[in-house]
């Protein structure tokens, strides 16, 4: 028997019911796990992004502070 082949050894577990190769399983999984990387790449990217916002937002407040000069 193929090892990387599955087999329905029960033929009454379901007529028609689908079987994946342990090389279908692996492809599956790993685009699914490619998904989620991008997911959390994106996110971690937009966090980065905000917090690169609010600290130039800082940095202006101190400087018109500084300045002597309203920070609205």
């Amino acid at each position: 028997m193929d090892e990387n082949k599955a087999t329905n050894t029960n033929p009454e577990s379901g007529a028609g019911e689908k079987t994946f190769s342990q090389d279908d399983v692996n492809r599956i999984v790993g685009e699914r796990l490619a998904a989620e990387k991008r997911k959390g790449e994106a996110a971690l990217a937009e966090r980065e992004q905000q917090l690169a916002q609010r600290e130039l937002l800082l940095t202006a407040k101190e400087k018109l502070t500084e300045s002597g000069l309203p920070v609205e």
